[in-house]
């Protein structure tokens, strides 16, 4: 039974983290600062970072280029030394 608790709850932070980083970025569309689905380029990643949205660029970086984590997080952090 314990076990049961622990997956249910494991399960639930999960769907919540989902939820809470989806509430982001449909704040982040709403302002004009993530764009939608599909339309991204570099200079929306650039902007992000501009306003310290670190892993919503890293993220918008994966959607554009279709990487991996590491390669988005690396170019990324290339893009905030090179401001």
């Amino acid at each position: 039974m314990t076990l049961l608790y622990i997956v249910i709850v494991i399960i639930f932070v999960l769907v919540s983290a989902f939820i809470i980083a989806q509430n982001k970025i449909s704040k982040l569309r709403k302002i004009g600062l993530y764009p939608k689905k599909g339309t991204g380029t570099l200079n929306d990643v650039k902007k992000l970072v501009n306003e310290g949205y670190m892993i919503e660029a890293i993220k918008l970086y994966r959607e554009i280029k279709n990487v991996g984590l590491k390669e988005a997080k690396e170019e990324v952090e290339k893009i905030i030394k090179n401001n």
